[in-house]
């Protein structure tokens, strides 16, 4: 798990994940990494607001639109794409 500082970014390894939180407009995307060739770790601030939508992701109670997911995880693929420099 990991520690909850507003400091740090929430990491996330899971792409629908990450374009669901960013569908909600409440985080936003601060950086990424390219983890191996075909992994990227998406981060997210706040860390706090990240927690609380990943445990409503996991229950499935993140209500979200499908197209809208779908566009960010079409905007996540392409900075994926442009290499795993951090996002700024």
């Amino acid at each position: 798990m990991q520690k909850s500082n507003n400091q740090t970014p929430y990491k996330s390894l899971d792409i629908s994940f990450s374009a669901a939180a960013l569908t909600t407009r409440k985080v936003e995307l601060v950086g990424y990494e390219q983890v191996n060739p075909y992994r990227f770790e998406f981060h997210l601030s706040p860390f706090d607001v990240c927690s609380k939508l990943y445990s409503d992701y996991i229950n499935g109670k993140l209500l979200v639109s499908a197209k809208d997911v779908s566009d960010n995880v079409k905007m996540l693929k392409s900075l994926a794409k442009r290499g795993g420099e951090n996002y700024g």
